[in-house]
């Protein structure tokens, strides 16, 4: 959390709930970053922004993957067929 931009401003206006990856050896202490870091208990499910992004460079379908208004949004800015 602490390479991405602005997190501190991410910090100061929501709470993070976080999701361990399938391929996740140990859960990292970040609670240090704030209080208002909770992890969740969840199934694992495959599935990164870097997945969604390579999918997108390469015009494959993104569609159950995310929400339809960002299938639709990507498509009404051309960025794939």
């Amino acid at each position: 959390i602490h390479t991405w931009k602005h997190y501190e401003e991410i910090m100061e206006l929501t709470s993070l709930i976080v999701m361990q990856r399938p391929d996740s050896k140990k859960k990292t202490d970040i609670t240090y970053i704030s209080d208002e870091i909770h992890f969740s208990k969840n199934p694992h499910i495959d599935l990164s922004s870097t997945m969604i992004r390579n999918k997108v460079k390469n015009k494959k379908s993104i569609r159950y993957l995310t929400p339809e208004t960002v299938v639709n949004n990507i498509q009404k800015e051309g960025l794939y067929l």
